[in-house]
């Protein structure tokens, strides 16, 4: 039939026609809209309560079951989904193949929040907080197990770093004092890969050119900008180190021309201070140049450059 019924004890009778029919029948509907409606509890307290618990009084929060749908005092509709601490709340969507083909669900016992599509549970989101994608028990705050793909910048408030290695370095004659022989080697005592630059006669020198690309996170420099790696064989005479760093615009920035005559190898920091005038594109490539200065039958060493930025 096309009606709705309820039983009163004795027999079931018609809503929409008994004398307390709330109801209203038009063709083949029915609507009721003068009031609340309770499934399960007598007392709604707001448009549609299903009550699951089976007990004799209104159930309280803490112990029963029950969905409602309602408005709350800022005039925001919810479905608020009850059950007690040891049991989930779920949404299902089930097709004719699978009954919870997809779900969201929400694990009272451990407070974690849980996302399926296809009958498999693809996001975790645990109850500190930590998100698992692919990952059912994620110990950092994001934890993908998978590829990531980014088609846009990845950004952080954390340190970040990028590294070119010495072997990155090209070997570059300026046009003058460049009476040299250049070569990258492996130092087992140093544990480091230099680029070699041996004097053929006094107060020559070859450049190291470093093209590195600006990260597409990048904002800032971090108080630590770079860090480059270097010595000589000889601390004396011509012998020394010079760096210098051009921004994306290709001008100058910073640099050192005296003073780096370590024989030992040495990691010389460059400051974010002294690079903030400087212009450094994301995307786009900067240079940093390690100038060996060296005399006869000397040796200057250029190893790796670091960056360090927010």
């Amino acid at each position: 039939g096309t009606n709705l019924y309820f039983y009163n004890g004795n027999a079931w009778d018609d809503l929409t026609v008994t004398g307390e029919g709330y109801w209203t029948r038009s063709g083949n509907n029915i609507y009721y809209d003068i009031g609340n409606v309770g499934i399960g509890t007598h007392e709604s307290g707001v448009k549609l309560r299903v009550t699951l618990a089976d007990v004799a009084v209104e159930p309280v929060w803490d112990t029963s079951r029950d969905v409602s749908i309602f408005e709350n005092s800022d005039d925001n509709v919810a479905v608020q989904i009850l059950t007690d601490n040891s049991h989930s709340g779920n949404i299902g969507f089930s097709d004719s193949d699978q009954r919870n083909v997809g779900v969201i669900s929400y694990q009272h016992a451990n407070n974690s929040m849980q996302f399926w599509t296809n009958n498999l549970q693809r996001v975790h989101i645990s109850g500190n907080g930590k998100v698992g994608i692919g990952d059912t028990d994620p110990s950092q705050d994001l934890s993908v197990a998978g590829t990531i793909e980014a088609t846009g910048a990845v950004r952080g408030d954390g340190i970040t770093e990028f590294y070119q290695g010495g072997k990155d370095g090209l070997h570059q004659a300026d046009g003058g004092s460049n009476n040299c022989d250049s070569w990258t080697e492996y130092s087992y005592t140093d544990y480091e890969q230099w680029n070699v630059i041996n004097g053929l006669s006094d107060n020559q020198d070859i450049d190291i050119v470093h093209q590195i690309n600006v990260p597409l996170n990048f904002t800032t420099w971090e108080s630590t900008a770079l860090e480059v790696m270097h010595k000589v064989s000889d601390g004396t005479g011509n012998n020394e180190i010079e760096i210098y760093v051009l921004g994306t615009d290709g001008n100058s920035v910073y640099s050192i021309t005296s003073g780096l005559t370590q024989t030992s190898k040495t990691a010389t920091t460059i400051s974010g201070a002294n690079l903030s005038g400087g212009t450094f594109t994301p995307g786009q490539t900067f240079i940093v140049i390690i100038k060996g200065k060296v005399d006869t039958g000397d040796n200057a060493y250029t190893g790796w450059v670091k960056g360090y930025y927010d």
